[in-house]
């Protein structure tokens, strides 16, 4: 019987080779944690304590060193459809308007055109750009741009969808509207996301885990089951807020204990 886990990370270990042995970087050591069926989960650390290094294994761009990663309970060998992924630059084609944008990988399945103009028509509904269908990447704003690039990647409906800090270079009200766009969209969709950030605010407003990592090499620090409805009241909600106060004083230590090697 195939495990009832999305994503598994059985004891992995990630090493990056340099010229020698000395100048190997261990990117991550012994993490093990679980992504659930339709699950949003978020993954937050120090920067560069392998958060997008997971996503890279996830999508079957890289192999780990050590251990197993699952999909549906087979091991990942290979990029797939199914697990799809949106960098925090947009990636867009600029000779492509919006919905030639959204029904690149569609046209590459070789849809016929009523049936990808269907689903065209159903996501630019989703990210509320119905208007917007036949302008160019460089006559939308940052935030319109990410969520073409959103809809492109659900237009081959994934079973999982990795987003690698997507709204980091995003202002905090266009922010703010794509995190609430997400969510809409991930109760429309049902897919199982995970989110890397920086954002603490940001992890517990779409989290409903949240994997903590050490500073490098990343091994599991916490793991935050949050079990609360959206939209998340950060302000006024104390469990909230307690959370919160959690996550920032492991981020605070790892911060510490940091500079305290690099000053040693």
């Amino acid at each position: 019987m195939k495990n009832k886990s999305k994503i598994i990370f059985n004891d992995i270990s990630k090493i990056f080779n340099g010229i020698n042995r000395n100048s190997d970087v261990i990117a991550l050591k012994n993490l093990s944690f679980s992504v659930e069926a339709n699950e949003i989960f978020v993954i937050i650390g120090p920067s560069g304590c392998g958060k997008t290094t997971i996503l890279n294994l996830i999508a079957g761009f890289i192999k780990p060193t050590g251990g197993a990663v699952l999909f549906d309970g087979e091991p990942i060998t290979k990029p797939g459809k199914e697990r799809t992924i949106i960098f925090q630059e947009y990636a867009l084609f600029p000779w492509y308007s919006v919905r030639n944008n959204i029904e690149f990988g569609l046209i590459s399945k070789k849809l016929p055109f009523k049936e990808r103009r269907l689903i065209s028509n159903e996501l630019l509904q989703l990210i509320k750009m119905e208007k917007f269908a036949d302008l160019f990447p460089y006559q939308l704003s940052g935030g319109m741009k990410q969520r073409v690039a959103l809809a492109r990647a659900l237009a081959v409906e994934p079973d999982v969808l990795l987003m690698d800090e997507p709204f980091g270079s995003l202002d905090a009200q266009t922010r703010g509207f794509l995190q609430l766009s997400l969510l809409n969209i991930w109760k429309a969709r049902k897919a199982t996301i995970i989110f890397v950030t920086h954002s603490i605010d940001e992890a517990i407003i779409l989290g409903q885990k949240i994997l903590v990592l050490s500073s490098q090499p990343g091994e599991q620090r916490d793991c935050v089951e949050i079990n609360k409805p959206f939209p998340r009241d950060l302000v006024r909600d104390q469990g909230l807020l307690d959370v919160k106060q959690r996550i920032s004083k492991i981020l605070d230590e790892e911060l510490n204990n940091y500079l305290k090697k690099t000053l040693d």
